[in-house]
Parts: C-alpha cells; sequence; structure tokens
C-alpha cells in the first residue's frame, strides 16, 4: 500500500506536466538569426501545402479558406500590401485582410525573428477589424524565407504559409 500512492503521485505529477506543457510544432524551423532585409523585398503567396490544408477554427469549427489568390508584398521602401490574406477573429470567425500599411523586422520574446506588420483592413465588413497589426515569423534557415502566419494558438499548429514567388 505504502508504495501504491508515491507511484499514483508520481504518475499523476507526470501527466498533469506533460498536459500543460506548450509546444509549438512548427518551431523547429523558425529562424533564429537576424535576416537581410533585401531577402525578405518581394511577392508571397500562399505555399501548396497551405492552399491543401483544411484549418477548422478551435472555437467555432468554422473552416479557414484560403484564397488562392491571397498575397502579401512587402516592398524595398518598407511599405506592405494584403491582398484577401486569411486570418481568424478570436479562434471563432474567418476572415481577410487585404489593404497597405508598412512591414519591419524584429526578434519575438522566444527568440524567432519575424516580419512586423500593420495593415490597415480596406474590407469593410471583414471581422477582422481595421487595423491587422501581427508577426509572420520567418520560417527556414536560409533564404528564401516563408512567412508564417499562426492561426489561433500556436500549440494548435494551425498556420499559413506564404512562399516568396520568383
Amino acid at each position: 500500500m505504502n508504495r501504491v500512492i508515491p507511484t499514483f503521485v508520481i504518475l499523476g505529477t507526470s501527466v498533469l506536466m506533460l498536459v500543460g506543457c506548450q509546444y509549438d510544432p512548427w518551431a523547429h524551423g523558425y529562424l533564429t538569426t537576424a535576416p537581410s532585409e533585401s531577402d525578405l523585398v518581394g511577392k508571397y503567396t500562399p505555399d501548396a501545402a497551405s492552399r491543401k490544408r483544411r484549418i477548422s477554427l478551435p472555437m467555432s469549427g468554422v473552416v479557414l479558406p484560403i484564397d488562392l489568390a491571397a498575397a502579401i508584398i512587402l516592398s524595398e521602401n518598407h511599405s506592405a500590401q494584403f491582398v484577401r490574406v486569411p486570418s481568424d477573429y478570436n479562434g471563432k470567425q474567418p476572415c481577410s485582410i487585404t489593404g497597405k500599411g508598412t512591414w519591419s523586422i524584429g526578434q519575438s520574446s522566444s527568440r524567432y525573428y519575424a516580419v512586423y506588420v500593420q495593415i490597415q483592413n480596406e474590407e469593410k465588413s471583414s471581422p477582422c477589424g481595421g487595423e491587422y497589426n501581427w508577426p509572420l515569423l520567418l520560417y527556414g534557415k536560409e533564404p528564401p524565407y516563408k512567412l508564417h502566419q499562426i492561426i489561433d494558438d500556436p500549440d494548435l499548429g494551425e498556420a499559413v504559409q506564404f512562399e516568396k514567388q520568383r
């Protein structure tokens, strides 16, 4: 009997620790060294895997549509343009962003490099709202990098990746 209780305590503690662990399944591919700005300039569209991916929003189960015409354009002068870029509103409602704004390179608190964008959404009926202000993580260890857009919680592993067009 004395051995049973410590075994259950150890097992229970281990299970709780595993359940509480946070893990982004894409993290191994995020860029950890500063990129050159010139490597980021260009037009990006959803990659083949993202076009096939079926992303169900966690709070509603609604499927996030990925428009084949979606694009992100990063210019040398740090202007940015989004065209029907898919996103979600509070993990419940799909939406998209079309508009113009700016971009810059930054490093997140988790040491990964990202393109930080500020886009004024011109889609008046979009539940995403008027301003999109999120990081697009850089994915890949060498150029051309992909822009990795996390959908809802990173631990869910849902994302749309945009690849640079040549």
